[in-house]
């Protein structure tokens, strides 16, 4: 029932989008974009260089070239108990 909850779905490529928003403004970001490898990379990498408060939660972890990605994110919590792997991402250099 918190009234900042929503869901946005939004075509790819999703990083203009991001452009207009002020990411810092939301708890929780749910990065699962795309079904191509290069463009979840490109918005992780996008994500770690303009998020500094919000926590961002990923799978598909044991990628990688997602791992590689999201290197800008100071912390990195990781459940590897089961394929795929969950990251829960925070904190940028």
């Amino acid at each position: 029932d918190d009234p900042r909850h929503r869901i946005v779905l939004h075509p790819e490529p999703i990083e203009p989008y991001l452009d207009t928003l002020n990411l810092n403004d939301f708890d929780l970001i749910f990065c699962d974009n795309s079904d191509k490898a290069e463009s979840r990379e490109n918005t992780l990498m996008y994500l770690s260089s303009r998020v500094n408060r919000s926590l961002v939660v990923t799978h598909d972890w044991e990628r990688e070239s997602y791992r590689e990605a999201g290197k800008g994110f100071k912390y990195a919590f990781v459940d590897d108990r089961q394929v795929p792997w969950t990251a829960i991402l925070w904190g940028n250099l």
